[in-house]
């Protein structure tokens, strides 16, 4: 139970701590380091700072600073913004364009099912469709779900809130004590995976 309330903790941004997350899907469940607990975060779309298909290092290099660096700095190629763009074949987009997008559009959606496949948007002169925006990250999401010998992609977030605990057990009477204790009392769900 300790570990999951320090994450109270590491959430508090002013502190310089992000928290790495992994994610999983019903079909491939591989989490960080094989483990058979977790808690399920809610991460806004706005504060999502980096995502890869892979560990992407020491955790001391997991701040501000650093992800700051990875938004604004194409050569790393792993962040949203990159393979968006890429995605949609659009070359000559600025960050401020694509902000703009991000803050305007993609901040409020909290689901694909949110976008309109006939909608049309912009991402400063450029015009895409909400087919091609629905299609362009499901493939981010299919690229982070790939399966790698680590077992394991990183999402790096800002703020992100607890909305649940995952258990990977067969049945409920496996499930910890303390992990029953922790989610009972912040009135928690518990996703059985």
């Amino acid at each position: 139970t300790k570990k999951f309330e320090s994450l109270n903790v590491l959430s508090d941004s002013t502190k310089n701590n992000l928290l790495s997350e992994t994610l999983i899907s019903p079909a491939k469940t591989a989490t960080y380091g094989y483990k058979d607990y977790g808690v399920f975060l809610s991460q806004k779309n706005y504060n999502t700072i980096n995502m890869s298909e892979k560990n992407q290092g020491s955790g001391a290099e997991k701040n501000l600073e650093k992800d700051i660096y990875l938004i604004f700095n194409d050569d790393e190629r792993n962040n949203f913004k990159w393979h968006l763009l890429k995605e949609l074949k659009i070359e000559h987009a600025t960050i401020y364009d694509f902000a703009d997008f991000y803050t305007k559009v993609l901040s409020k959606k909290t689901s694909l099912n949110q976008i309109d496949s006939d909608e049309i948007f912009y991402i400063g002169k450029h015009k895409v469709t909400g087919k091609a925006l629905k299609k362009a990250i499901i493939s981010f999401q299919n690229t982070l779900l790939k399966e790698e010998d680590d077992g394991h992609n990183e999402i790096i977030g800002y703020k992100p809130e607890i909305k649940g605990v995952i258990a990977k057990v067969k049945h409920e009477s496996l499930i910890n004590q303390s992990v029953l204790d922790f989610a009972y009392k912040h009135n928690y769900p518990i996703i059985m995976i």
